[in-house]
């Protein structure tokens, strides 16, 4: 059994290991971690390193307790294993299909058709503009001191703070779509809000740091948001997304996907869950392992959109909405 510390670096030859191998699970964390702490580790160059979800060579891999990592010596030689402690841990974590969770999805189902009757109310009323301006900017003031919150150095942490989620890309285009009625960001927020985003609220992947009540409330208005305004854009206030709009969302997918990809590759964080799997219950576990989860998400993302634009486009469809906006994104009811 091998101690790690804290912090410092650790190193091992192949001598002092079984098979040339090292498994993490097999390994004493020390008293001094928690059940949620989390450590780093640096392989020398030319060696690989791998968690179960990613067996592929890369600089830096997050690993729980949970998770298990082999790293292989080039050529029998040491390994050096750079640990650092995470500054920010987790104090708890909601329970998916716990009592405030069922609370939670009952509340947001209530809450979708009350905004539904509600908008239909104020359609093509004065009110219709100010209402949705003052949500707009709720949202947007909301999603910058969420942000900022997380930068604060008391909250910071490299796997959570930066804006690398999609959930941090929806809130801002969910504003912009509230703000300015711009088609390409009605379309995104239909696309993103009511599938990608709505894996947040069913399968909630929340953990408490300092102020449970501030993240419950923060996490649940943001997504909750993300999810309602769609709904509120489309069965209330009439706009359609159009071909062009499914194409418009596909594409910016992609481009988050590369962004948030490249952040994972540089600082050794998941976000968008694209180097690895979340540690909790999710619906990415029916999808299989890393990466082939990722190839089926694009695969079932592409067809579920397909499914959700093609109501909206067939003749009926568009015989009762006059397409708007230079981008062609979206028609109007």
């Amino acid at each position: 059994m091998v101690s790690l510390p804290t912090t410092g670096f650790l190193d091992l030859r192949t001598s002092d290991l079984s098979l040339r191998q090292y498994d993490l699970d097999q390994v004493n964390f020390g008293s001094a971690a928690s059940p949620h702490s989390q450590h780093q580790f640096q392989c020398t160059p030319g060696s690989m390193c791998a968690t179960q979800h990613s067996p592929r060579p890369r600089t830096y891999v997050n690993v729980t307790q949970k998770g298990v990592q082999h790293c292989y010596p080039p050529s029998g030689g040491p390994i050096r294993l750079h640990i650092v402690h995470s500054s920010v841990e987790p104090i708890d974590r909601m329970t998916p299909y716990g009592s405030e969770h069922i609370t939670v999805l009952i509340f947001t189902v209530f809450l979708s058709i009350v905004a539904i009757y509600l908008a239909r109310r104020i359609r093509g009323t004065r009110s219709e503009d100010r209402i949705l301006q003052i949500a707009g900017w709720i949202v947007l003031a909301v999603t910058v001191f969420w942000t900022l919150w997380g930068f604060l150095p008391g909250n910071w942490n490299i796997e959570q703070s930066l804006p690398f989620q999609l959930s941090d890309a929806v809130r801002v285009i969910t504003a912009i779509a509230l703000l300015t009625r711009a088609g390409w960001a009605v379309a995104i927020s239909y696309f993103w809000g009511l599938t990608l985003n709505l894996q947040s609220i069913v399968t909630p992947d929340l953990n408490y740091f300092d102020y449970p009540a501030l993240e419950f409330v923060m996490y649940w208005f943001l997504h909750i948001a993300a999810f309602i305004v769609p709904i509120i854009f489309v069965w209330g206030l009439g706009y359609r997304p159009t071909w062009r709009g499914y194409g418009i969302a596909y594409a910016a997918t992609l481009i988050w996907a590369g962004c948030a990809s490249s952040a994972n590759m540089l600082t050794g964080a998941n976000y968008g869950y694209l180097s690895n799997a979340p540690a909790g219950p999710s619906v990415l576990d029916v999808l299989g392992p890393w990466p082939i989860y990722i190839l089926w998400e694009a695969v079932i993302i592409a067809a579920v959109w397909a499914f959700m634009t093609w109501p909206w486009e067939t003749r009926t469809g568009r015989s009762k909405g006059t397409v708007i906006g230079r981008m062609r994104a979206v028609r109007r009811k």
